[in-house]
């Protein structure tokens, strides 16, 4: 990654805190990676123009899959063993 495009990174990577945890331990890279791609080839302000719009999508329906994935697992019975 150049100095050309440090702050985009920067602030990208500050943007992915918005995601559930367990998303961001799973995805952040791969996130991070596509992001530095996307950069390279269409530059800052289309980037972010296709970025930003993905963000306030995809964060609250990330964060109600989790809420919903957490309730279901504290509604499972206790597994038992042989």
């Amino acid at each position: 990654m150049g100095r050309r495009f440090l702050w985009s990174h920067t602030a990208y990577r500050v943007l992915l805190g918005l995601y559930p945890r367990e998303f961001r331990a799973r995805f952040a890279s791969d996130l991070e990676a596509d992001f530095g791609d996307l950069l390279r080839t269409r530059g800052a302000l289309a980037t972010w123009r296709r970025v930003v719009p993905d963000l306030l999508r995809s964060v609250p329906l990330t964060h109600a899959g989790a809420r919903a994935a957490r309730k279901d697992r504290g509604r499972r019975p206790p597994e038992t063993g042989p």
